[in-house]
């Protein structure tokens, strides 16, 4: 596994940007599952933040997903090395004004908590249960990347949560929405009590939790209003 996240500190890039985060897990069929999910997330984040101002959010991002997803298929392609090279689910948020920008691909996950309720806001892309369940989506998998987008209204204290499957399937939403309904201001500490939980409950699978807590936002921009004119 592996995550980051990015708030800049200067207001141009803030505005312009927003704030990113995000979380990789490598396919464990794939011997190389660390050095494709530290790969995606350094890689994003850095072309990311690298691209034309005038760039929305979503062009932004889906052309360095479609230009990481080549480099990653193109490296199995090149090493023949079919399902087991660089293959890895993704899940990013970027949050910019008042909109939550959402990308996914794999079995990683996005939720959000708002009002005491906890909602599962990814899908996952698997094809069977237990043993013989298998992704059927991730970057490197394919040549062409079929990613899930949606744009979400963000609210003062909403929770969001990125996990890795390691935690959400040893836990049930019902005990991560206690959880988190008692985060406080120590969100790092609620984060690893998650992830204790998890392997208390049996989890032998690497585990990663990230969350993000919005405690004031900026006021909406053109993109803001545009989404919400269009959204009615």
């Amino acid at each position: 596994d592996a995550f980051a996240a990015h708030q800049p500190s200067g207001g141009a890039e803030r505005h312009f940007k927003g704030v990113a985060a995000c979380l990789a897990d490598g396919a464990s069929c794939s011997r190389e599952a660390q050095q494709a999910s530290q790969i995606s997330v350094i890689n994003f984040l850095e072309d990311y933040y690298s691209t034309p101002e005038t760039w929305d959010v979503k062009t932004a991002a889906t052309r360095v997903f479609r230009s990481l997803n080549a480099w990653l298929h193109h490296h199995d392609r090149h090493l023949n090395t079919g399902h087991d090279g660089l293959l890895t689910t993704f899940s990013a948020i970027v949050m910019k004004g008042a909109t939550a920008h959402c990308f996914h691909v794999g079995d990683s996950r996005i939720y959000r908590l708002r009002g005491g309720k906890l909602q599962q806001l990814s899908r996952d892309h698997t094809h069977g249960s237990g043993a013989q369940r298998r992704l059927v989506r991730a970057l490197g998998l394919d040549s062409h990347l079929d990613m899930d987008y949606q744009a979400l209204s963000l609210a003062e204290g909403d929770l969001w949560l990125l996990t890795s499957d390691g935690l959400h399937e040893h836990l049930d939403n019902r005990v991560m929405a206690a959880q988190l309904a008692n985060a406080g201001d120590n969100l790092e500490s609620s984060a690893k009590q998650l992830v204790d939980q998890a392997y208390d409950n049996g989890s032998q699978d690497n585990i990663s939790c990230l969350l993000l807590r919005i405690d004031q936002l900026p006021r909406q921009d053109l993109d803001d209003y545009h989404r919400r004119l269009t959204a009615s």
